[in-house]
């Protein structure tokens, strides 16, 4: 629970920030942190979920050991991620030039080597949380990803603003991405040094005593552990962080080879970047939903109980399908007037409506690539999450030179639809999911329709009181009353018409035990 609550909130932070940063900083300046950013981000999720899970789980098969052993293990593995890290941040630092040539702009170098310093306190983060969360304690693992986010976004949006206020450019507030990145990441790390310290001294002294042997005798077997299942177990958490970097090297790049000129490249970057906050909050939000069966899909596959695991998996699929068709179709519809109340203006709104479609399989294959992580098979959608970004990068090669920007959002949908589809065939080869119903999805489609109507009914209202082009105030009335509008349709559809079975509906949170079934 603790640390679902933390996760959904550091997410939550980590989608929603990059509003007043880029309210702040201009598209120019929301360009310059997307193209940086996601550089560090994939490390970060496999420092804030992968490798701290597989450390749980070591620390749990160590519990038999001694101390001195169980010290040493662990010594060598904190050790390997010291050193890991340490040559990427050094890789980064004197690479930074290069791939700024690569993505088209050298001027991202200076912002870009400051990305290399965050990468110094990921290994102190993960380790310290799996070894808590191995002890069974995860509290102290929850605290730290939410004492980091705030760290994190505090610095980044006060550096931003300092930066802009004085009149500098785009490129030092992007300075910004690095330092808070770093200031977050260390805060992080020495909370959890000293709560270790506290918790068990026994353990923090044998793990750094001098003149005690590094390297054990399975340590080929517990490196392979490590960065093989710390990859397979963060799939679900890469698949958006890592489109998000296949955009950093090609769009720029793309809208420059169109013939746009640099300015223009970079402000139409930042404007098509407006939609990976909004994607990654709608599937976050929709994730929640799902994500709510998979310990009990664990305890059934541990249990061999193949029905229970059928039906459990069948629903999360199913909750997924519908939350995330409502949050993809719903956000497509009202964007006109999101995009105003949170960017201030209404540029790249059909760019934006095509991304936003994204929410829908991105979620599905999240939620997809946790199941077979709770059937025991992580490593499943690994294959097609690599497919899936050489199709984002072929098609945005393609069609970022024709179209621009609406070119990349189309990538995007492409690239998750195919990822989606491809995992979830996976899961029926297997006999594990059967598909829906075309009951199920009558309804469902139906559910969406009359929620698009009643939303698209509040824009069109809205745009006749106050015009086509209304002021960001206007614009928050119209898409807060669009969204609320929608979302109380959706639910009372869904339902009036009993889309789901009643296990099902009860077990949604707060939806549920508000609108129980009625026989």
């Amino acid at each position: 629970m603790w640390l679902s609550l933390a996760a959904l909130l550091a997410k939550m932070l980590s989608a929603l920030y990059k509003v007043p940063y880029q309210n702040m900083t201009g598209d120019a300046g929301f360009y310059v942190y997307q193209q940086v950013y996601p550089l560090y981000g994939v490390a970060l999720v496999l420092g804030a979920y992968g490798y701290p899970l597989v450390l749980a789980t070591m620390m749990g098969d160590s519990r038999t050991a001694s101390a001195a052993e169980r010290a040493a293990r662990f010594r060598f593995l904190y050790l390997t991620l010291i050193v890991l890290h340490l040559l990427a941040a050094v890789l980064v630092w004197l690479s930074a030039p290069g791939l700024a040539w690569v993505m088209g702009d050298l001027a991202l170098a200076g912002p870009m080597r400051w990305m290399s310093l965050p990468f110094l306190v990921i290994p102190v983060l993960a380790f310290h949380r799996g070894v808590f969360q191995g002890m069974g304690r995860t509290g102290p693992s929850a605290a730290s990803q939410v004492l980091e986010q705030v760290l994190r976004v505090t610095v980044i949006l006060l550096l931003a603003g300092w930066v802009t206020w004085q009149g500098g450019s785009a490129y030092e507030a992007g300075v910004s991405a690095g330092a808070g990145a770093f200031a977050g990441g260390l805060g992080g790390a020495v909370w959890l040094m000293l709560r270790m310290q506290r918790t068990d001294p026994l353990f923090t002294e044998a793990l750094y005593r001098s003149g005690q042997p590094i390297v054990t005798k399975a340590w080929k077997k517990d490196l392979i552990t490590l960065i093989k299942g710390g990859f397979f177990v963060s799939l679900s958490a890469l698949a958006l962080v890592s489109f998000q970097l296949v955009d950093a090297f090609t769009v720029y790049r793309g809208l420059v080879a169109s013939g746009e000129a640099h300015v223009n490249a970079a402000a139409f970057k930042g404007i098509y970047d407006r939609s990976w906050p909004l994607i990654q909050f709608g599937a976050v939000v929709t994730t929640v939903f799902s994500y709510a069966v998979v310990p009990v899909v664990s305890r059934l596959f541990e249990a061999r109980n193949r029905t229970g695991v059928q039906q459990e998996i069948h629903r999360a699929v199913a909750i997924c399908l519908v939350f995330g068709g409502a949050a993809a179709a719903g956000l497509a519809v009202i964007m006109p007037s999101v995009n105003t109340m949170l960017f201030m203006d209404q540029a790249g709104n059909t760019a934006l409506r095509i991304a936003s479609l994204s929410i829908l399989p991105g979620a599905l294959f999240m939620t997809v690539a946790v199941l077979w992580h709770a059937l025991d098979q992580s490593g499943r959608p690994a294959k097609w999450l690599l497919s899936g970004l050489a199709v984002k990068g072929l098609l945005n090669v393609l069609l970022i030179p024709v179209f621009g920007i609406i070119g990349a959002a189309v990538a995007s949908v492409t690239g998750l639809v195919f990822m989606a589809v491809m995992v979830t065939i996976a899961l029926c080869k297997d006999d594990w999911f059967t598909g829906v119903s075309p009951g199920f999805t009558s309804k469902w489609v139906l559910s969406l329709v009359v929620m698009a109507i009643g939303a698209f009914g509040v824009e069109a209202a809205g745009r006749y009181f106050f015009g086509a082009d209304p002021v960001r105030s206007e614009a928050l009335v119209t898409g807060v009353g669009a969204a609320v509008l929608g979302a109380v349709i959706f639910v009372l559809m869904i339902w009036r018409i009993r889309l789901f079975d009643e296990a099902t509906w009860s077990m949604l949170p707060l939806i549920g035990s508000r609108l129980p079934y009625k026989n």
